[in-house]
């Protein structure tokens, strides 16, 4: 009897209790050319002459269960290159941009 009415209440526990949804934010980065290409990585810039521009399709998606604010900043040896500020995205909600950035210095070859 014991076991029968510890069954019951673990049933009525799992029913009552609402299952706890996971919350992340979906972020991806794809070269210009590679996107909408079944969101496969490619055709990043792999290098840049100083004053060329790089240009990279940047992808944010809500999954937070709540509205949340993004930004976006491009830093190159550590120096800020660029930014994209106040993405506010509801739950669901996808942003999708292009996002240029320029050498103003030589630097290392990264592969």
């Amino acid at each position: 009897m014991l076991t029968i009415l510890g069954a019951l209440g673990t049933i009525g526990y799992v029913i009552a209790t609402p299952e706890v949804e996971e919350r992340f934010t979906e972020f991806y980065i794809v070269g210009v050319e590679g996107a909408g290409v079944e969101g496969k990585p490619r055709d990043y810039p792999r290098e840049l002459v100083v004053g060329d521009e790089g240009r990279v399709m940047v992808g944010i998606v809500n999954h937070e269960h709540e509205t949340v604010t993004y930004q976006i900043e491009v830093r190159i040896d550590g120096v800020k290159n660029n930014e994209v500020d106040r993405i506010v995205l509801e739950h669901g909600e996808k942003w999708e941009e292009i996002v240029r950035f320029s050498l103003g210095t030589l630097g290392e070859l990264i592969t």
